[in-house]
């Protein structure tokens, strides 16, 4: 396949220059999926899909454009490279627009080249089962196992050149469970893996989801209100922390509405929260050999017990602002695990809320935010007491990481994120009145 050599993005990017830029970026993404899906109980779908994606990019006298096209024959590059002008043209001037530079980044593969088909449908097949068998009120609406590799090539003009493929899978499960006409709500669970070798029903969260949903069954109206302590799980903690690193990238730091702008080295949140990132650690199912930009990725230490270590800036970000640029772009997050196990966790509360889920809701500007609890339980007495629902969940994004007064020991990894339970103060739920 000629779009998939560096060959075919040198020609590109030289057909870039010779519509006049002064520096030309080419970047290829090419996708192969294997899906293997059950709704409810049955399978339903097994399908190869081949996808490319290609990105230009060019800089004319200080003017970026960026074009991204999904068809390679020639009229549509050329119509690419003509979109590519026009974009530039009408962009500002902005001496911040650069391309990386050559540099050493290693061509690199990961992961199972091709898919194991058989041993896919063998998994499905045992996962179905074992639901069955372990957790008989579970409804499976859809399970879906995905075969995903996916290479990607980039060429400038400034010499850099890179290549590289990973591979892995995926498993995403949506259910609810039934008992006497009554039903939990909807629940989804997900990760990734590099590999076949564990049972579909231990991967991530899943079974620990599906014990839950049975639970949920017998979910009642919270009413009232609750101040106590807040257990906050580790899909719940990875949705706030996303809202949380935002004011670390480009968009915050750039326009000046970041919390942190002069935070570096300095308290951002409790000295019981560390978060590293990890592009490279093969523990997990999904890799990043370069940034975003095309830099070589290495490790980072964002928050170091409640010190903020570095920001999260791409190049561009970071000549906007004059602040480092990010040795990463973000992906594999690894948050430290606490000194208590979870017993001694919820053991040590009173009453408070078992957070399981959020749903809906964005915080404002500064910090606030309301969202509806999902999957979330009372604790009282140190134990996971009642299932409740029509609760809304409010505090200060910014507070709340200040408020932590405890990790767990254990964490959940989904091959993405490694992620511990919290402990937090100064959240308020509000159920019905």
């Amino acid at each position: 396949m000629e779009h998939l050599h560096l060959d075919f993005l040198k020609r590109l990017a030289s057909r870039i220059v010779s519509a006049g830029f002064d520096q030309a970026e080419v970047s290829i993404v090419n996708e192969h999926m294997t899906e293997m899906q059950v709704d409810f109980s049955d399978f339903s779908l097994l399908r190869n899909t081949e996808s490319d994606q290609v990105t230009l990019r060019g800089i004319m006298g200080g003017r970026y454009g960026t074009v991204t096209l999904n068809q390679l024959d020639d009229v549509s590059l050329q119509t690419g490279v003509a979109l590519l002008q026009e974009a530039a043209q009408a962009a500002p001037v902005d001496p911040a627009r650069a391309f990386a530079p050559n540099q050493l980044v290693p061509m690199n593969e990961m992961g199972p080249l091709e898919p194991l088909h058989y041993q896919m449908h063998e998994r499905v097949s045992q996962f179905l089962k074992d639901v069955r068998d372990a957790y008989p009120e579970c409804l499976l609406k859809q399970s879906l196992l995905r075969y995903i590799r996916t290479r990607s090539l980039r060429f400038n003009t400034m010499g850099l050149e890179t290549d590289s493929t990973e591979a892995c899978y995926n498993h995403g499960v949506r259910f609810l469970s039934k008992r006497n006409g009554k039903t939990s709500s909807i629940n989804y669970s997900g990760a990734y893996a590099s590999n076949l070798d564990v049972e579909l029903l231990e991967w991530g969260g899943l079974r620990r989801a599906i014990e839950s949903s049975s639970r949920e069954i017998a979910v009642a109206p919270f009413e009232g209100r609750l101040e106590g302590p807040i257990v906050i799980a580790p899909d719940a903690l990875a949705v706030l922390l996303n809202f949380w690193l935002a004011h670390l990238k480009d968009d915050r730091l750039i326009s000046g509405t970041s919390k942190f702008r002069n935070s570096l080295d300095k308290p951002v949140a409790s000295p019981f929260l560390s978060l590293a990132i990890e592009p490279r650690n093969p523990a997990f199912a999904r890799q990043e050999f370069t940034t975003e930009d095309g830099y070589g990725s290495e490790p980072s230490t964002i928050i170091q017990n409640g010190i903020l270590k570095s920001f999260m800036l791409s190049d561009y970000g970071a000549r906007k602002t004059g602040l480092p640029r990010a040795e990463n772009s973000g992906r594999n997050w690894v948050i430290s695990g606490g000194s208590k196990n979870l017993v001694d966790l919820f053991g040590d509360i009173e009453q408070g809320l078992y957070l399981g889920r959020l749903s809906g809701g964005l915080p404002a500007a500064n910090g606030d935010f309301a969202i509806v609890a999902k999957n979330s339980f009372l604790i009282e007495s140190g134990f996971i007491h009642r299932p409740i629902s029509e609760v809304i969940v409010s505090g200060n994004l910014f507070q709340i990481l200040n408020a932590i007064t405890a990790v767990s020991r254990e964490r959940l990894s989904d091959g993405m994120t490694t992620i511990p339970w919290v402990c937090v103060e100064g959240m308020t739920a509000i159920g019905r009145s």
